[in-house]
């Protein structure tokens, strides 16, 4: 599976999207630090989990599909007496449109097909990692919302949105003191979201039972001096399957 693509930059919700997991962390650079916190130590942002999607029976005219979410989150080298106060996760994933397609894209989380259908889309219950402070909800806001992904192409998509807020459960997050002197934090497992849909169309063909689709991700950590570390992971802006 190809990497995804890494943006230092900050993107708006609507000009971010991977379709696949990530099979390692991934190291994000932090923004530039102003002059009053400058310190040897630079905030870095690392991500590990990513978003999975799987084709089922390929070339069946029924089949079950899978999508799962997941958002374990690292921030290294962060200067003395500096936490990170809040992690948040923002998925657009391109429609599926018309219930017999076979792609590309994925249904919406409330489709009929959907193992979520009927839930409150604002709150939908997963378990997250024991002890950890990701809240035990993920929420669907929107849903074919033109949006523009990388590269200038719009499209109608949904989204789906993870939080992890320190003091969520009693928990703040791991800690540890570096070689160097500073510290490294995880918010601990995620956990993994998942989504199943019974009784659609697989396509003709796809080279992996793990598919791609377009979609992209948006990654903002908070930490106690206001600095806002950024990830974006961003798909091929298309499929392999169809």
């Amino acid at each position: 599976m190809a990497s995804p693509t890494i943006d230092t930059h900050p993107v708006s919700r609507r000009s971010l999207a991977r379709g696949v997991a990530w099979a390692a962390p991934v190291i994000v650079a932090a923004s530039a630090v102003p002059a009053y916190e400058a310190s040897a130590c630079t905030p870095t942002l690392r991500i590990s989990g990513g978003l999975i999607y799987r084709w089922g029976t390929i070339g069946s005219s029924s089949t079950t599909q899978s999508l799962d979410a997941g958002a374990q989150t690292y921030v290294d080298n962060l200067p003395a007496g500096v936490t990170v106060t809040r992690v948040s996760y923002q998925w657009w994933i391109a429609n599926r449109i018309g219930q017999t397609s076979a792609g590309p894209g994925a249904f919406w989380v409330g489709n009929g097909t959907s193992s979520r259908n009927g839930e409150n889309y604002n709150a939908m219950r997963y378990t997250p990692g024991s002890g950890t402070a990701w809240r035990n909800t993920v929420s669907n806001t929107q849903n074919l919302a033109g949006t523009e992904f990388p590269g200038g192409v719009t499209r109608d998509a949904w989204d789906l949105n993870f939080l992890w807020t320190a003091g969520t459960n009693g928990s703040n997050g791991t800690y540890t003191n570096d070689a160097t002197g500073c510290r490294d934090f995880t918010t601990g497992p995620s956990g993994r979201f998942a989504i199943t849909y019974t009784d659609v169309r697989a396509p003709r063909t796809c080279p992996s039972p793990e598919g791609r689709m377009p979609n992209f991700v948006k990654v903002t950590a908070t930490l106690s001096n206001g600095q806002e570390l950024t990830f974006t992971g961003v798909s091929d802006g298309g499929s392999n399957c169809g």
